[in-house]
């Protein structure tokens, strides 16, 4: 996947030059004929940008379209299943980058919640020390993501599970937080 946005890059790039020396010609032009022709102008410097904005498109499309997800889309893409009734005021956000993605869930405490929660995360083992938790709850955690590690908490992992590299589980008093990440 990397080599193709190479690639994609390369044609951008070299449009954007074309464009340029079409631009250049074309002042040229307009300067030894003195007559003004402004589509002449335009029609390279439009078409060298539209393989940029496709680039653009390509590269920072996906996470936009992650960020615009509801927090039950995103519970989809971690369990594979529709959030269930007892999963209430669910809470997410998703940080995705080229060849990485994180998402953090959030949502209310019930046993039948917390039930659920440990089915559809195929039973995860407990990890009361968590260098895969610790590393995300600083800059890339959202604000409302902080489970607080007291004692108090019960943190579990699943390990390549549903296409995701790793999954955690973290149960506190009123709130249960998932943090799923991969990385390619």
């Amino acid at each position: 996947m990397p080599f193709l946005y190479l690639i994609v890059l390369a044609v951008a790039v070299a449009a954007i030059c074309a464009a340029l020396a079409g631009v250049v010609i074309s002042i040229i032009k307009i300067r030894r004929t003195q007559k003004p022709y402004p589509l002449r102008l335009w029609i390279p410097a439009i078409v060298g940008v539209l393989p940029l904005l496709f680039v653009a498109g390509l590269i920072f499309g996906p996470s936009m379209l992650q960020q615009t997800r509801s927090p039950s889309d995103h519970f989809e893409r971690v369990f594979s299943v529709a959030p269930a009734e007892e999963i209430r005021k669910l809470k997410s956000e998703a940080v995705l980058g080229l060849d990485s993605g994180l998402i953090f869930l959030a949502y209310n405490h019930s046993d039948q919640a917390w039930a659920t929660t440990i089915r559809l995360a195929g039973n995860p083992i407990e990890a009361p020390n968590s260098a895969f938790v610790e590393s995300f709850t600083g800059g890339d955690a959202p604000g409302w993501w902080k489970p607080g590690f007291n004692r108090k908490c019960q943190r579990l992992e699943t390990r390549n599970f549903n296409g995701w590299d790793d999954i955690a589980v973290i149960n506190c008093k009123n709130r249960i937080y998932v943090l799923a990440g991969s990385i390619d």
